[in-house]
C-alpha cells in the first residue's frame, strides 16, 4: 500500500515484480478519472505507447470533433481516425495525448502508423504531428501531409524528436486543419509511440 498527498502518491517498486493499481468507487457515475504512472529513478524507459488495443478509443486522449474510434484498420482491430462528417470549414481539429514523462531520456523517436484516404481529389487539407515539452502550452510540428498529394496507403513514419526528451510534461497531438472537410474519407492513426 501507498500513501501520498492530494492527487499523487509515491512507492517503491521491484524490478520485474507486477504491480495493480485498483480504483475503488463507492458509486456509480459521476465524472471520468485519468490515472498516470510515472517511473521516478531517472532511467529513460518506455516514455509512451499508445495502440488503443487495451482500453477503447479515446482513453486518456483528448478527442476534438471529427476524430472518432475506427474498426477494421489495417494496423489492428481499433484506431483512431479523423472523417468529413459533420463538415467543417475553415477548421483545426486536434487528437491530443495525454502527459507522460521523458526526464530520464536523452533521445527519442516518434512512430505511428497512418493513412489517409479521400473522396475526391482536395489540395486544402493537412495532417500535421505535433511535439509539446510543456503539456500543450506550445508546439512544435515534426511532420505534415499535405492532401495535395493524394491518397496515402498504410505506412509507418518515424521521426527523431531529441527536443522531446527530458520533459515532465511531453505531449503528442495529430492536428488536420484546412478550408472544407468534405474531401476527405478518413485520416487514420495507430501504434504511436515514443521510444528511445
Amino acid at each position: 500500500q501507498a500513501t501520498g498527498t492530494g492527487s499523487s502518491v509515491t512507492f517503491a517498486v521491484t524490478a520485474g515484480e507486477e504491480v495493480r493499481l485498483v480504483v475503488d468507487r463507492a458509486l456509480v457515475g459521476g465524472v471520468n478519472y485519468e490515472l498516470y504512472v510515472r517511473y521516478a529513478d531517472g532511467q529513460c524507459h518506455m516514455p509512451f505507447i499508445e495502440d488503443w488495443q487495451r482500453t477503447p478509443f479515446p482513453r486518456a486522449w483528448s478527442v476534438e470533433p471529427n476524430w472518432q474510434m475506427g474498426i477494421g484498420s489495417p494496423f489492428g482491430a481499433t484506431h483512431a481516425r479523423f472523417t468529413g462528417a459533420p463538415t467543417q470549414s475553415n477548421f483545426s481539429k486536434s487528437l491530443l495525448s495525454p502527459v507522460f514523462d521523458t526526464t530520464g531520456c536523452s533521445s527519442l523517436q516518434l512512430s505511428f502508423q497512418w493513412r489517409y484516404l479521400q473522396l475526391i481529389p482536395h489540395d486544402g487539407v493537412s495532417l500535421f504531428t505535433e511535439v509539446s515539452t510543456n503539456g500543450g502550452t506550445t508546439w512544435s510540428t515534426v511532420f505534415e501531409y499535405a492532401s495535395s498529394q493524394g491518397d496515402k496507403p498504410e505506412t509507418t513514419t518515424a521521426i527523431n524528436v531529441l527536443g522531446l526528451a527530458g520533459s515532465a510534461s511531453a505531449r503528442v497531438r495529430f492536428r488536420v486543419a484546412g478550408d472544407t472537410t468534405q474531401a476527405i474519407n478518413q485520416f487514420q492513426v495507430d501504434d504511436v509511440n515514443v521510444t528511445p
